[in-house]
């Protein structure tokens, strides 16, 4: 499911959801992988501490962070704040232009997982903010978030899916590996 919103004040709530057949641990050891979870982002390049590392995993509340991004032949940082870390439930962060902080978007992501049963999750993505570039029409910012978001829905499954299979994978290879020696034995 993805929603947009554009409210008379410019002010944006867009969301969207994938369900991924996973325990909520098996999707937080991926959001965990922060530079990595955050690239799922169609228009997200890395993510880095305030000196440029990337940041592999998930930093305390109130970490200054750089925000890489691409569009095309655009690329460029934009700045934040981890806002908020609730280990196994969500994570938050701010995305901020680095010239004003109201400029070009200011913006909170927002992912949270939610049960849905014992090896079931819903993952939502949700972003929310004040749309800065009013001589837009409104018909072409909605249209423009709501093709942002369905790319992100997109990535975030593929990304997702992609990593709990892998790591599924590596898990079964070490715990088959000692039960063949000992089986040979």
């Amino acid at each position: 499911m993805t929603r947009v919103t554009l409210s008379p004040r410019w002010g944006v709530s867009a969301t969207t959801s994938v369900r991924l057949d996973a325990s909520t641990d098996e999707i937080w050891a991926v959001m965990q992988r922060l530079s990595r979870f955050v690239a799922a982002d169609p228009y997200h390049t890395h993510l880095a501490d305030a000196q440029g590392n990337r940041l592999e995993t998930m930093p305390p509340r109130g970490t200054a962070i750089r925000i890489g991004h691409g569009v095309g032949f655009n690329w460029f940082d934009r700045v934040g704040t981890i806002t908020r870390v609730v280990p196994g439930q969500c994570f938050a962060f701010t995305d901020l232009s680095q010239r004003e902080p109201n400029a070009g978007f200011p913006h909170i992501y927002k992912y949270m997982l939610i049960p849905i049963g014992e090896d079931a999750c819903e993952l939502t993505l949700s972003v929310r903010g004040r749309w800065s570039a009013r001589w837009l029409p409104r018909f072409a910012v909605r249209a423009w978030l709501g093709w942002v978001m369905i790319q992100a829905n997109w990535s975030l499954r593929m990304h997702t899916t992609h990593r709990i299979d892998r790591l599924r994978r590596q898990n079964s290879k070490a715990t088959t590996a000692p039960e063949r020696k000992a089986a040979n034995q």
